[in-house]
């Protein structure tokens, strides 16, 4: 708006200025004769008294544009300020976006590990239990086969119980663990524990570990007893 009013001023002062002209021009040629008459000094003098308001007028004129051109500019600037704010405002945002995003997706990662060391953490405490159930029958099996085998060398019994309380042994270590490291571990922490993770994992491995070698035993005592049955000719009973 302002940028069009420094113009109009412009056009305004030309049109003035041939206007001006001529005024002057006509005037000359109506008062032709006189003007003919005169000696070179004094038309010096009469375009220097002609032109002269002209002039005084257009630095008049200049210093208004240059004023309006100096609040253009100011305008601009101003223009620029907001448009640079809203760019940074614009930024502002995108990078909370982003924040955000990035929040969302680390909760999302701690919660699916949270998940999963909850799973094997389970997963430790159903094998100890299954290991627990597991112990007397193991026990009881063995007893039951080295009785009806006297060949047996009477210290395997003592050397099987001592393998049973080291694994017993071994499962009560787990559970204390389990109790101590994982008794506040009820719900998704804001950044991933990687460490509580790494252990329920390897704590499952150890549970499975015990609760395989003791139903490897059993399925050897199951083996033992049919070869006994086989050649004693009598039933002995199967433990399940």
């Amino acid at each position: 708006m302002r940028r069009q009013e420094g113009s109009a001023l412009g056009k305004h002062g030309v049109v003035v200025t041939l206007i001006y002209l001529l005024m002057v021009f006509g005037l000359v040629c109506v008062f032709w004769e006189k003007f003919a008459t005169l000696p070179p000094n004094a038309w010096g003098d009469f375009l220097a008294g002609s032109v002269g308001p002209l002039a005084l007028a257009w630095v008049v004129l200049g210093f208004f544009l240059q004023g309006q051109e100096l609040r253009n500019s100011v305008e601009a600037l101003k223009l620029q300020t907001q448009e640079l704010r809203a760019s940074v405002e614009a930024q502002k945002e995108v990078a909370e976006a982003n924040r955000n995003q990035l929040s969302l997706n680390e909760r999302s990662r701690s919660e699916a590990l949270w998940l999963e060391t909850r799973k094997a953490e389970l997963d430790a405490r159903n094998f100890l239990d299954e290991i627990g159930r597991l112990l007397p029958k193991a026990l009881t099996s063995r007893k039951a086969i080295l009785a009806a085998v006297s060949s047996v060398n009477s210290g395997a019994m003592a050397e099987y119980e001592l393998r049973l309380g080291s694994l017993t042994q071994e499962s009560d270590q787990i559970r204390g663990i389990l109790e101590k490291e994982f008794s506040n571990n009820v719900a998704p922490k804001p950044e991933p524990d990687v460490r509580l993770s790494a252990l329920a994992y390897d704590l499952r491995y150890q549970t499975l570990r015990i609760k395989n070698e003791i139903i490897a035993d059993l399925e050897a005592d199951d083996e033992r007893r049919s070869v006994v049955r086989a050649k004693q000719g009598k039933g002995l009973p199967r433990e399940r």
